[in-house]
């Protein structure tokens, strides 16, 4: 069970409380290519894949796109009970934003980890100081829509089979 509460979003406290002991609790850290995350990538469904990538990738494809190497990346992880539940990356753009994407296991969606790893990405962009974190979704990805729309993102530009959404990030807030 979720509750919702009412509040400002606050990437330092939880808005959406799961009842102990529904789930074990995630742990975050540097997201790498290795077995773990290929079989994340195996684990997602073709809906979820066309969902995210806007076309179907093959699972030995998806690995680099989630834990590109190289500066100005950063992928995150986070784990549940061991397991590979949800990837989060930031693309550093320059001029005091980040482009963020994030991807969770098709089996456990709806349980938070969405939230979490947004949570953790965008305290991270804060203390690299940027200002903003854009998400480009398809219109069709209720899902990631939905999980945008709660974290405070607003829609930037024209409607049409992929949007952007921005999120306003105060510097040194989060620290």
């Amino acid at each position: 069970m979720i509750i919702k509460t009412r509040r400002t979003l606050d990437w330092r406290e939880p808005t959406w409380r799961v009842p102990a002991p529904a789930f074990s609790p995630l742990s975050f850290g540097r997201l790498r290519p290795d077995a773990a995350l290929d079989d994340f990538a195996a684990a997602l469904t073709r809906e979820d894949v066309w969902g995210r990538f806007g076309r179907l990738v093959v699972p030995e494809r998806i690995a680099p796109m989630l834990a590109p190497a190289g500066p100005g990346f950063q992928p995150i992880g986070a784990w549940r009970g061991g397991v590979l539940a949800g990837a989060a990356l930031l693309a550093d753009l320059g001029g005091g934003a980040c482009e963020y994407a994030v991807v969770v296991r098709s089996d456990l969606q709806r349980r938070g980890i969405g939230l979490a790893l947004t949570r953790r990405a965008a305290g991270r962009a804060v203390a690299a100081g940027q200002g903003r974190l854009l998400a480009h979704v398809r219109a069709d990805n209720g899902r990631a829509l939905s999980l945008l729309r709660r974290c405070g993102f607003a829609r930037d530009g024209a409607t049409g089979a992929e949007m952007t959404f921005v999120l306003g990030l105060e510097v040194g807030l989060h620290g």
